[in-house]
């Protein structure tokens, strides 16, 4: 039996005689009385013929206990899981970052945490890959670990597991381990063989009270008739891998603006900000080169879990407000390009305008990146990508950016950082490229307000003084390529009645913003995410049902949602 709330129910309970028995502790008579709540109680059955055996993950596996023995996720959990019907890696602890025929290269989740609090780390992965009852010797030469963020409290932890060359040398065995093997904290087991003198001695522990596990359910109890486990409404991947994905959400009664992808409507625009008055990023040559880099659909798919529509050059969204505005004709002559599927072909992309605009990348004897130079052979140093600790959709959206980049030769890393050093930074220009989200309110202004955001020299600053707006210093007057009919045209474009001038106008910006790309928006976002409940009122409004917009009801024009709800019948 096991326990799920915003998983599933509150317990689930396994029958052990194959047969479906009611929810509740450890004796029949709490089964009988209904001691867990029916509707949030799960039964299954098939999974265990006799009585339980041992739940310590050490143990042989058939001497352990369902959920434990097996490939369960429930208690303890592996670093993936392969999706058998797409045939897609998916995450769990970690995220496969790389795979070939020399390593599997894995991150793990910063988010991940034992139920007693303590984060799951690479030491608890090394422990049960060297000490657990699945030999990978054999398989497995070496396991390397590197930290690839920089703020201590947001690192995260890149574990390689070398392929074993003189022995099996099959890298699609070590795959298989990274979902075969479950991770059990170390700080547990570790003091307890020191106590007891030998691992042999642990795996004799029933580990039935109250184990420290990763997994989505606690062992409740267990007795010759069922197991029952209960569910944790403090599991890690609650918030970090399933309570984001709306469409799980829809048979618990909740919903949104969309019925499929993106769900939402796009009212925000998530962006790199480049600080132009760096080298190489003074360059816009090197600028489209870094906006080429990226795998847009990557950011769609495992960032932003397809809250948005496909990405277009330029800095005008794709909606009914603004998209009267887009040309598909400048977007193809003037814009980079961010629709590349295929990575071998975006990265010889990159590397061939890097290339052209005199740029040269020096790569290891491994393969790996070790530096950049200039036309003039000097190393380029390395640049960062400053963005707020913390804000997962963000990291997940500079992870995503740095890996395109470095796999096409471009130096540059995350750099995360608390929020008391990155709003300082981005008034400053203290920064290389940094994560920014302007005009964050669909107001009448979009999309000029945009633009004057990200483009406008009218109150342009130097670097260590405070900008408010163009923080990445684009189009300094007076200076050689200065172009001083952005501003004309932003100055322009308010004071605009005819429909086809202001087209004209934003056509002509959008083309300007093409050709020197002083920022890389990366997706479109909602401007509010919408969601709403249906089992005690009813009427909100949908697309279907447009009377107000999808916006909260506290919000702007959303609040006429407040005078047409119903009660549910």
């Amino acid at each position: 039996m096991i326990g799920l709330k915003s998983i599933a129910r509150t317990a689930l309970v396994l029958s052990a005689t194959g047969a479906l028995f009611g929810c509740g502790s450890s004796s029949q008579d709490e089964l009988a009385s209904g001691s867990l709540p029916r509707q949030e109680t799960l039964y299954l059955s098939g999974q265990q013929n006799d009585a339980p055996g041992t739940f310590n993950p050490l143990a042989e596996s058939w001497m352990t206990t369902w959920p434990v023995s097996g490939r369960f996720n429930l208690m303890y959990e592996p670093l993936l899981t392969y999706n058998s019907l797409t045939g897609e890696i998916e995450s769990l602890l970690g995220t496969l970052v790389n795979k070939n025929n020399d390593s599997i290269v894995v991150d793990l989740n910063p988010a991940a945490k034992w139920s007693d609090g303590e984060k799951v780390t690479s030491r608890d992965v090394k422990f049960i890959y060297t000490m657990g009852s699945i030999n990978t010797s054999e398989q497995i030469s070496a396991i390397h670990v590197d930290t690839i963020k920089s703020e201590p409290a947001g690192a995260v932890e890149r574990i390689a597991f070398l392929v074993n060359k003189k022995q099996r040398n099959n890298p699609l065995s070590v795959l298989d381990l990274m979902q075969a093997i479950r991770i059990v904290p170390a700080h547990v087991f570790e003091p307890l063989i020191e106590k007891l003198g030998s691992k042999d001695e642990v795996k004799k522990l029933p580990m039935d009270q109250n184990p420290v596990v990763s997994g989505p359910y606690a062992l409740r109890s267990a007795d010759p008739n069922k197991i029952i486990l209960e569910r944790r409404d403090d599991y890690w991947g609650n918030a970090a891998l399933h309570n984001p994905r709306i469409n799980r959400k829809a048979g618990a009664g909740v919903h949104t603006w969309l019925n499929e992808p993106p769900y939402f409507l796009p009212g925000a625009m998530p962006m790199l900000i480049i600080n132009t008055m760096k080298e190489p990023l003074n360059d816009k040559r090197f600028r489209r080169a870094l906006a080429t880099a990226i795998d847009y659909m990557a950011l769609r798919k495992f960032a932003v879990s397809d809250y948005t529509d496909q990405i277009k050059p330029g800095l005008i969204m794709p909606t009914a407000l603004e998209g009267k505005y887009i040309s598909d004709e400048d977007l193809a002559k003037y814009g980079v390009k961010l629709t590349i599927t295929d990575e071998k072909e975006r990265v010889e992309t990159v590397k061939q305008m890097l290339s052209e605009a005199g740029y040269k990348s020096v790569w290891n004897s491994d393969g790996t990146l070790d530096h950049m130079e200039n036309a003039k052979g000097e190393k380029i140093p390395t640049m960062y990508i400053t963005s707020p600790n913390g804000w997962t959709d963000w990291e997940a959206m500079v992870t995503i950016a740095v890996e395109g980049m470095r796999k096409a030769g471009i130096d540059i890393r995350e750099g995360f950082v608390d929020g008391g050093s990155y709003w300082p930074a981005m008034g400053l220009g203290n920064f290389d490229l940094i994560m920014h989200k302007p005009v964050a309110d669909v107001t009448p202004s979009l999309p000029w307000s945009r633009f004057n955001e990200i483009m406008a020299s009218r109150d342009w600053q130097p670097l260590g003084a405070w900008a408010g707006t163009n923080i990445g210093r684009y189009n300094q007057p007076g200076t050689e390529g200065f172009r001083p009919e952005v501003d004309k045209l932003l100055s322009a474009i308010p004071l605009m009645k005819n429909a086809d001038s202001i087209a004209t106008a934003y056509r002509e910006l959008n083309k300007i913003f093409m050709e020197d790309q002083p920022s890389i928006p990366l997706v479109y976002l909602p401007e509010q995410f919408y969601e709403f409940s249906d089992r005690v009122w009813t009427n909100w409004p949908t697309a279907e049902n447009p009377y107000a917009p999808a916006q909260l009801p506290w919000v702007a024009s959303g609040t006429k949602t407040l005078w047409n709800l119903k009660l549910a019948k």
